[in-house]
């Protein structure tokens, strides 16, 4: 392994660490600011995400996930989204200017 190459990938995985915290301290403020307008079932499912962002930290600082750019890069193939029903297809969060989302 040459300098350059063990240089890149602290810096992916430092990267990576941040983004997850970064995504952690975003819902955590998110479910504090709203915590009154939540039902019970968006309030677990931030927990679950800030649970699977914390064990993504914990994947990638022991070293049992290692990224590169075409993993980050690469798109599903269509035929497996064409078997899927509509309805199991994740549509985005739309605002909602009295409680923020829908």
């Amino acid at each position: 392994m040459s300098e350059e190459e063990t240089k890149e990938e602290p810096e992916e995985e430092t990267n990576i660490l941040r983004d997850c915290i970064g995504c952690i301290y975003i819902l955590e403020n998110l479910k504090q600011r709203f915590k009154d307008q939540f039902t019970d079932v968006e309030t677990k499912s931030i927990d679950t995400a800030i649970m699977m962002l914390n064990l993504q930290i914990q994947a990638v600082s022991e070293g049992y996930v290692q990224y590169t750019e075409q993993e980050e890069v690469e798109e599903p193939k269509k035929s497996s989204l064409s078997q899927q029903p509509p309805s199991s297809q994740i549509s985005p969060i739309k605002m909602d200017s009295e409680r923020g989302y829908i």
